[in-house]
Parts: structure tokens; C-alpha cells; sequence
């Protein structure tokens, strides 16, 4: 039997427990970008049906959770079973980095892996 801490709803609740709730913004070409982990806002964006998470997954080959959102287009903050925090929107997906608050870092900096996939 899997640890609570290795399921997915573990790993969830590990995440929202430390970072729930948060917005954090920045400038980026004298625009202001927002990720927020607001479960209202969250709730209310374009991917945030169970069918399409469990699409998400489906293409990635491993289940994702969507812990919140990013950007002015809203896209999904998605973790994987692994621990990544991902991207995603109309153009695909983006790895961010392994680790909420790693991602974060790399998203304000401007400092991840741009490539869609």
C-alpha cells in the first residue's frame, strides 16, 4: 500500500498545505503575470474540469492535478506524479521545473524551458 505522501491526493494536499492560496506577481515586458493557487480561481479557469485533467494526463502518459493557474491567458499549473510543475495552454505544454516552489522561482526569473510539448 502507497504512503499517503506518494498518492496523488497526497502530494496535492502536501502542495496546497504549503503554497495554497498564495499569488505571487511579477513584471515581465511591463506586464504584470500572475500564478495564483486560489481554489476560486482555479475552480472558474478553462481546464479545470476533471474530464480535462484527466485528458492532460492522458497525453503527458502520467496523471496530473491542477494546482492553480498563471499568466494573463490563464493557463493550468499542473503537477506531475513525479513531482514536476508544468504549464499548459492552447500551445501545449511546458516543464517548468521539479518542485512548487523551484517553478515558481523559474517562472519569476524568466528561467525554464520554454519548448512546447
Amino acid at each position: 500500500m502507497k504512503s499517503p505522501e506518494r498518492t496523488r491526493a497526497g502530494r496535492l494536499h502536501r502542495v496546497l498545505e504549503q503554497y495554497g492560496e498564495i499569488t505571487v506577481a511579477w513584471m515581465w515586458r511591463q506586464r504584470e503575470q500572475t500564478l495564483t493557487t486560489s481554489v476560486e480561481t482555479t475552480r472558474e479557469s478553462t481546464h479545470a474540469t476533471p474530464r480535462t485533467v484527466r485528458i492532460l494526463g492522458k497525453r503527458l502518459g502520467s496523471p496530473v492535478l491542477l494546482v492553480g493557474t498563471v499568466f494573463s491567458t490563464e493557463e493550468a499549473v499542473l503537477l506531475a506524479e513525479n513531482g514536476d510543475i508544468l504549464t499548459y495552454g492552447d500551445a501545449g505544454f511546458q516543464r517548468v521545473g521539479h518542485g512548487f516552489e523551484h517553478a515558481v522561482r523559474a517562472l519569476v526569473a524568466g528561467d525554464w524551458d520554454k519548448t512546447f510539448f
